[in-house]
């Protein structure tokens, strides 16, 4: 039963720490995440005035030329740069998260297989134990059985010499409700 305990408090400790370890990641996570979405605001609005920079170009070319550019410039910009930097940050962002997940759960998972190993052990250890005191108990109950015969033969022969209850309780260091009971059961048996 208490085995089982500690096993439970093993594991809710084990969890508690896991949550607070992924938070801690989270957060992490998130932090680099807003870095991110700077530096991709920063180059959005690098974009934006370089676009405002062609647009004025373009104003003093003829009318087919600002198209032309202008188009090839946004295609460029739009396409490449968002599409890109989405899905390699995606994909990046994906396995950085893959690869801090798996490494703090190895060492969890390892130190969670010790403990499951040392519980193990532990288990064997105290069944052992409970055969040795069970071998024990039934020794002592034998003994017991012979000794309490010793006992009251004891008293049975102190009180044909003559003794009080009080003197054979105090000298055999047994209670005196215990030494008359004794000697009246013996005396009844004769």
């Amino acid at each position: 039963m208490s085995i089982d305990l500690m096993i439970n408090g093993i594991n809710i400790v084990l969890l508690i720490v896991m949550v607070m370890y992924i938070m801690v990641k989270d957060k992490d996570v998130e932090r680099r995440i807003k870095n991110i979405e700077i530096s991709m605001d920063t180059v959005l609005k690098e974009g934006y005035k370089n676009s405002q920079i062609l647009s004025d170009l373009v104003k003093k070319n003829s009318p087919l030329e600002h198209d032309k550019i202008k188009t090839q410039l946004e295609n460029s910009i739009n396409g490449s740069l968002k599409a890109n930097l989405s899905n390699e940050l995606k994909l990046e962002l994906k396995e950085y998260i893959k690869q801090e997940i798996d490494k703090a759960m190895m060492p969890l998972l390892s130190n969670l297989s010790n403990m499951e190993e040392n519980i193990k052990d532990f288990q064997f250890e105290q069944q052992d134990r409970m055969v040795t005191l069970e071998q024990k108990n039934k020794e002592a109950d034998r003994l017991s059985t012979m000794s309490q015969n010793e006992e009251e033969q004891q008293i049975l022969d102190m009180h044909a010499k003559g003794y009080s209850v009080e003197q054979i309780s105090k000298e055999l260091k047994i209670a005196s409700g215990r030494v008359e009971f004794i000697i009246k059961l013996k005396s009844k048996n004769i």
